[in-house]
């Protein structure tokens, strides 16, 4: 009984680190073992199509074709040839995990030298805010997972603490202006349009200075200025020697997306999808945006009510401009919102890093408060399982992830209160709720139904390919979303291994006439190798009239002698698989 007693003093004692710890633990192995989205495949495949090209490894990354700038695929590339020397490319879903597993290790990293640089004083490291941090990132949801936007969000984090740091001697402080401005200036080479993001830099500094009653100096802010330009320098000056068509990529990459900079007009309803459904769904899967936009808002009353128009602008900003970036982009896909993420976990920081509002928060909240918003993490969950709310995604548990989080702030705000009478509803409360997590995340059927299907998937058409005799040294036409590529991982014939030249410049667009889809159609009609990879819906889209030389050329020179399949980009997670979740892919070997 002593013994009983004493785990429960324990508990109660350590409740808040405990729940760090659980969150940390459970986003982390969720984050780890759930399999790649299709778009990192895609990537992937980028990143062996790299190894066929004759040369040094920089000039192989900046010259293998992916929509993304030249260091996305530099670390892309990079993970893919480490997680290579485990387990061999293509190998199935333990390649995958090995991706997740290191890219772990590396923002894990990322983000505790943040922490750490941050701190006034090495005593102050707060290991809870690292693993705080480290959750709200893995928590996102799977298709934000090692994409550009989620890279992005991890060097501005690191280049804002390395600003702030205060350690450093004061004859290395205009080094470290430097180093972090040339930091935060390399996130245009992931996107060319995350250019935008220095006005969030600026803004984020601007609130950061007020709150700690300093001012921008001119000198400050010439060595932080002179960092970004020289990486932009650097950035220009490597191009330039080993891949110059990487600007005419760029502007190709626009046209693919529409980009408003490069002429597209979108409708009005288009521009709405960003506050409507896509925008909805996104802040709820990925649960650190909802959170931050509770507490940007709340930050930004507060200035309002203290009549700094100044601040509150600069709150306003930090929202407006990734809003202004994705809009520019003229498209909605849902990992675009991940470059909230840096927004909202300075605003959390801003609500919550204080000791006095701690305080305040504590003094308004009651008991039953805590009663209620534990029970509404688990109603909500409920609702979705039995109405089916969870829609196309399904990852809609990742949310639930993100209530526990502000679950374990509110645990934090009764951690020292003197009534004993909480001990006894905190502690049950949160040992159901990290096991109610950990089973939703980790443990459910549906968890392992997803992963069971990916290897099932690698399983059969390694068996089917092996059968068809395909050659690996065979020059394949690639005309899918490049998923293709990176089963079979045959070299591509077109530079563009899914050619957005072909199947998103079509007959009516503005780019109709443009030199890279012209080349590219040119390029495919000429072709006479002996095998073409096919995803209809993709390529054709369903429309008769669109690329009807390529399906005439098609019909006439080559027979169809087979599919593979993979797992559609729609999976979700709480539904069981149908057939309708797999994407057939066609594979037409030459007329004899």
């Amino acid at each position: 009984m002593n013994k009983l007693k004493y785990i429960y003093i324990y508990l109660n004692r350590n409740l808040f680190n405990i729940c760090v710890w659980s969150i940390f633990l459970i986003t982390a192995i969720s984050f780890v073992f759930l399999p790649l989205h299709l778009d990192i495949r895609v990537m992937l495949a980028s990143a062996h199509q790299a190894d066929y090209i004759d040369g040094n490894w920089l000039y192989a990354v900046l010259n293998s074709w992916e929509l993304k700038g030249f260091l996305d695929r530099a670390a892309v590339y990079g993970l893919y040839k480490i997680a290579n020397v485990f387990a061999l490319y293509a190998s199935g879903y333990y390649f995958e995990v090995l991706i997740k597993f290191f890219f772990f290790i590396i923002a894990t990293g990322m983000v505790f030298a943040s922490a750490y640089l941050a701190c006034k004083e090495k005593k102050a490291f707060n290991i809870n805010i690292a693993l705080l941090t480290c959750s709200a990132i893995y928590a996102s949801l799977i298709h934000s997972h090692v994409q550009a936007e989620m890279i992005c969000v991890l060097i501005l984090i690191l280049a804002f603490a390395i600003y702030i740091n205060s350690k450093i001697n004061a004859k290395y402080v205009n080094l470290k202006l430097f180093i972090s401005g040339f930091l935060a200036a390399t996130t245009i080479f992931y996107k060319s349009i995350f250019a935008l993001m220095a006005l969030v830099f600026f803004a984020v500094i601007f609130l950061w200075n007020k709150r700690n009653n300093k001012t921008f100096s001119i000198k400050e802010i010439l060595y932080f200025v002179m960092g970004g330009l020289s990486a932009i320098f650097i950035g220009f000056v490597v191009i330039m020697l080993f891949n110059p068509s990487e600007i005419e990529w760029v502007k190709n990459a626009g046209m693919y997306e529409n980009t408003i900079v490069f002429g597209a007009r979108p409708k009005f309803k288009d521009i709405w999808q960003l506050f409507s459904n896509r925008f909805a769904y996104s802040c709820l899967a990925i649960p650190v945006v909802f959170l931050g936009i509770l507490a940007g808002f709340k930050n930004f009353v507060d200035k309002l009510r203290k009549k700094d128009a100044v601040a509150a602008v600069a709150h306003f900003v930090i929202w407006a401009v990734p809003s202004i970036v994705i809009i520019l982009a003229n498209k909605y896909f849902t990992y675009h919102y991940t470059l909230f993420m840096f927004s909202a976990l300075f605003e959390l920081y801003m609500a919550f890093g204080d000791k006095k509002y701690f305080e305040v928060l504590k003094n308004k909240l009651f008991k039953w408060e805590y009663i209620c918003f534990a029970l509404i993490v688990v109603l909500f969950y409920s609702l979705i399982k039995i109405f089916d709310w969870s829609s196309q995604k399904g990852e809609v548990f990742i949310f639930v992830a993100g209530l526990y989080i502000a679950f374990a702030f509110v645990i934090n705000c009764f951690k020292n209160d003197k009534l004993k009478s909480y001990v006894n509803i905190k502690i049950p409360l949160t040992i159901i709720c990290i096991v109610y997590l950990s089973y939703i995340s980790i443990f459910s059927d549906n968890f392992y139904i997803w992963k069971k299907l990916i290897k099932k998937m690698y399983k059969v058409n390694k068996n089917y390919i092996e059968r068809m005799k395909i050659d690996k040294k065979e020059q394949i036409l690639y005309l899918d979303g490049g998923m293709s590529t990176y089963i079979l991982g045959n070299k591509s014939y077109l530079e563009e291994h899914f050619p957005l030249s072909l199947q998103r410049i079509t007959e009516g667009s503005p780019f109709e006439n443009s030199k890279v889809h012209i080349e590219a159609l040119e390029r495919v009609l000429k072709y006479n190798g002996k095998y073409i990879v096919l995803n209809r819906v993709w390529f054709f889209g369903g429309e008769n009239e669109r690329n009807l030389k390529i399906q005439e050329k098609l019909k006439k020179e080559y027979h169809s002698i087979g599919e593979i399949e993979y797992v559609s980009v729609g999976i979700a997670i709480f539904k069981r698989q149908s057939k309708n979740d797999f994407v057939r892919v066609e594979i037409y070997e030459r007329n004899k």
